[in-house]
C-alpha cells in the first residue's frame, strides 16, 4: 500500500513538473530556449518553420528575438496561462522578413522593448493577446504593418500597453488592429500613428478601449488611416490633440454609443478626403463649453468641420450642418464625471449611454430629458413607459455608458415645474377623453 501511495505522488509530481514547460520543435536557434538568456540573440523559424510554447508557469528569456528570420521562413510563439511569462529584452521582431505569429493566451505575458509586427518588405506578422490576464508590455514602440502586412488582435479582456504606436508604417505596409470586447485595452503613453505613409485601421467594438496622447490619422502624403469606435463602452480617449488627415486621408466612424473623446484640439485636413462619420448614437467629446449651438461646437475644430450624420431621408452621409437638433443630433455640457469640461456631441439615437430615462443622452436624467419627453424625443414618443422609465430614475447620473450613480437631489423649484408640467399633461389627456 506504502509503494502504491509513494508511485502515486511520484506520478502526480512528474506530471505536474511536466505541465511547467517550454517546449520547441523545428526550426529553433539556440536548439534549447530553456537555456536561453536575455543576451541570447533567438530566432524561432529562422530558415524553414519552428515554434516554440511558453506553458504552466514557465519563464523564457531572449534578447533581440526574430519569430519568421528570413522568407519562406514561419515562427510561431505561444505563451498561455497564468504565470507564463516571455521576456525579451531586445528588440522582437513577429515576421522579420517570413512569417510570425504570437499568441498570448489564458493570463499569459510577453514583455518587450520595441516590437514589429511584419518588419520588412513581404513579410506578414499576426499578433493575438486574448483572455483576462493576457498582457503585452512594450517598453519602447510598438510597429504593426512596419513594411510587411500586420496585424494585433486583442480580445476578451486582453491588454496592450506601449508608448508611441505606429499602424501601417511604409507605403508597401498595411496594419490592422482591433480592441474587441469590455475589458480589452491598448494603452499608448505617448501618440498614436494610424496610417503614416501605409495603409493603417483600427477598430474598437464591444466595450473595448483604447488611450493614447495625440492620435494622427493619414500622416503622410497617399496614406490611409481609418477608426472605427462601434457600440457602448467602445471608447477611444485622446489627452492631447487629434489630427484627421495631415498629409494623407483620415476617416474616423463613430456608432452604436462608441465614445472618441479629445483632451486637446481636433483638426481636420482640408485637402483629400478627411471625414467624422457619426451615427446611431455615436459620441464625439471635445473639451470646451460649446453646448449653445451646433456652430459653436464646429468652432472647436481646426480645419474642416467635415462631420457628417447618417440622413435616413437620403439613405446616406450628409453634412450634419443641415441636421436638425433633438431629432438628429444633441449637445451636452458636462460638468461633472470622467468627461467633466467637455461638450458631448450625439448623434442618431435617443439613448445611447444605457440609462434609461436619459432621452437626451448626456448621462443622467433630469428635467431637460422630461422636456425631450414632451417634445416626443423618447424612443416611444410621449408614451407612458417612457415617462415612467423618466420617473423611476430621475436624479441618476452615468458616469460612463455603463456606471450609474444618485446625483444630488434637484433643486426644489424644478421639482415644481416638472411636476406642475405633469400635471399638466395629466388634465389635457382627461380632457382629451371627454
Amino acid at each position: 500500500m506504502l509503494r502504491r501511495i509513494a508511485s502515486t505522488i511520484y506520478l502526480f509530481a512528474t506530471c505536474a513538473t511536466a505541465q511547467a514547460a517550454i517546449v520547441s520543435s523545428g526550426n529553433v536557434n539556440p536548439a534549447n530556449p530553456a537555456a536561453w538568456t536575455s543576451s541570447t540573440t533567438a530566432y524561432v523559424g529562422e530558415s524553414l518553420s519552428g515554434s516554440v510554447t511558453v506553458d504552466g508557469g514557465s519563464l523564457l528569456r531572449s534578447g533581440d528575438s526574430r519569430v519568421g528570420r528570413y522568407i519562406g521562413s514561419a515562427g510561431q510563439v505561444t505563451v498561455n496561462g497564468a504565470g507564463s511569462i516571455w521576456t525579451s529584452s531586445g528588440r522582437l521582431d513577429v515576421g522579420h522578413y517570413g512569417a510570425g505569429t504570437l499568441t498570448i493566451t489564458g493570463g499569459g505575458t510577453v514583455s518587450t522593448l520595441n516590437s514589429y509586427v511584419a518588419s520588412e518588405f513581404g513579410s506578414t506578422g499576426h499578433v493575438t493577446v486574448d483572455g483576462a490576464g493576457s498582457t503585452w508590455t512594450n517598453g519602447g514602440d510598438l510597429d504593426v504593418g512596419h513594411y510587411g502586412d500586420g496585424t494585433l488582435a486583442i480580445s476578451g479582456g486582453g491588454t496592450v500597453s506601449t508608448s508611441s504606436s505606429y499602424v501601417g508604417l511604409a507605403s508597401v505596409s498595411t496594419g490592422q488592429i482591433t480592441v474587441a470586447g469590455a475589458g480589452s485595452t491598448w494603452t499608448n503613453s505617448d501618440n498614436l500613428h494610424v496610417g503614416v505613409v501605409g495603409a493603417g485601421t483600427l477598430t474598437i467594438t464591444g466595450g473595448g478601449t483604447v488611450g493614447s496622447s495625440e492620435g494622427f490619422l493619414g500622416l503622410f502624403s497617399n496614406s490611409t488611416g481609418d477608426v472605427v469606435v462601434d457600440g457602448a463602452g467602445s471608447t477611444w480617449s485622446n489627452s492631447a490633440d487629434l489630427h484627421l488627415g495631415v498629409y494623407g486621408d483620415g476617416a474616423l466612424t463613430i456608432t452604436g454609443g462608441g465614445l472618441v473623446s479629445v483632451g486637446g484640439g481636433l483638426l481636420i485636413g482640408a485637402g483629400g478626403d478627411n471625414f467624422i462619420n457619426m451615427a446611431t448614437g455615436g459620441i464625439l467629446a471635445l473639451a470646451g463649453d460649446a453646448d449653445d449651438s451646433l456652430a459653436q461646437f464646429l468652432a472647436l475644430i481646426s480645419g474642416s468641420p467635415a462631420i457628417r450624420y447618417w440622413d435616413d431621408g437620403v439613405s446616406g452621409w450628409a453634412d450634419i450642418a443641415g441636421a436638425a437638433y433633438g431629432d438628429d443630433y444633441t449637445l451636452h455640457y458636462l460638468a461633472a464625471g470622467e468627461l467633466a469640461g467637455f461638450t458631448l456631441l450625439t448623434v442618431g439615437a435617443a439613448n445611447a449611454t444605457g440609462l434609461a430615462g436619459d432621452f437626451d443622452g448626456d448621462f443622467d436624467v433630469d428635467g431637460f430629458d422630461f422636456l425631450a419627453w414632451q417634445r416626443g424625443q423618447s424612443p416611444n414618443p410621449r408614451s407612458a413607459a417612457d415617462l415612467a422609465d423618466w420617473q423611476a430614475n430621475f436624479g441618476l447620473v452615468s458616469t460612463s455608458a455603463t456606471q450609474f450613480s444618485a446625483a444630488p437631489e434637484p433643486a426644489g423649484a424644478m421639482l415644481a415645474v416638472l411636476a406642475i408640467g405633469i400635471a399638466g399633461l395629466a388634465c389635457r389627456g382627461r380632457h382629451r377623453r371627454h
